[in-house]
């Protein structure tokens, strides 16, 4: 305590990594609210999503966040590191594959193959993530149904309502509903989440966004590697994206451009326009 009766521990921002002093309002490098200062407290319910705070001592992180005693600690969705070279991997021997088995180096098929297992893999990875945000394990995103009914257990509370989703039109209503709600779980609009799904669900599990009610507790140096695994996840889908769809375009247009010739200097397009 200072001379004023304010805090001065030195705590962590944990979204930048900023030090600051307790009593500050707001992290000085990034902006993140400190949800422990007096001036924040009426902010919080218009802003659930707001980045803790930790102090470290005795080597263990102590997070200080909106203090709320239905908060909990979502530590049992599994290694970040596992979860991304696995599926690194797999997106990685995809690529060699597609050009193994390519009858001729960047063709369509190829170039295509390349773009729809960049926009699966993106997919999965966000939702092994968002998986984990709910504190559940990530690798439950490959079970087939049981994956649906870990997800409703922890959208609706129930598990068994995923059962709808077998039945014909009631399914589809159900399956709009699960995505409602489950927008509305990480503080975002339940309908668009239900418009842009394939959007929303990227931003959610790749993003800060935090389950309601729930914690993640990581230390700083997890903190950086999880950042740096998703960096690195991302940005090759795109760049492998981004490759396919111009071979996409270059090969389905480029025929265009044989209709376009030179001969004696003069260039003409399908018949001689020479006169």
């Amino acid at each position: 305590m200072n001379n004023n009766g304010e805090n001065d521990t030195t705590i962590i921002c944990s979204r930048c990594g900023a030090e600051m002093k307790a009593s500050a309002r707001y992290c000085m490098k990034c902006g993140n609210l400190n949800p422990n200062h007096p001036d924040n407290r009426a902010m919080l319910k218009y802003m659930p999503n707001i980045q803790s705070y930790y102090v470290q001592s005795n080597g263990k992180i102590d997070y200080l966040n909106n203090n709320s005693s239905e908060e909990k600690v979502a530590n049992n969705g599994g290694s970040n590191t596992i979860c991304f070279f696995v599926n690194y991997l797999i997106y990685v021997f995809l690529i060699i594959l597609s050009f193994v088995f390519a009858s001729k180096i960047f063709y369509t098929p190829q170039a295509l193959f390349l773009l729809i297992s960049s926009i699966v893999f993106l997919y999965i990875y966000s939702l092994e993530k968002m998986y984990m945000k709910m504190n559940k394990k990530w690798w439950l995103v490959f079970i087939p149904f049981y994956n649906s009914y870990v997800l409703s257990d922890a959208v609706l509370g129930s598990g068994l309502l995923s059962l709808l989703l077998l039945i014909p039109v009631v399914g589809a209503i159900f399956n709009v509903i699960l995505i409602y709600n489950l927008g509305k779980k990480f503080g975002k609009n339940g309908f668009l989440t239900v418009i842009f799904t394939f959007i929303l669900i990227p931003i959610i599990g790749l993003g800060e966004s935090s389950f309601e009610g729930l914690k993640i507790t990581i230390d700083d140096a997890s903190l950086e590697r999880n950042y740096k695994y998703k960096r690195i996840f991302f940005y090759t889908i795109l760049i492998v994206g981004i490759f396919s769809l111009g071979l996409i375009i270059y090969n389905n247009l480029g025929n265009n451009f044989d209709k376009f010739k030179v001969t004696d200097n003069y260039p003409y397009i399908g018949n001689d326009m020479r006169k």
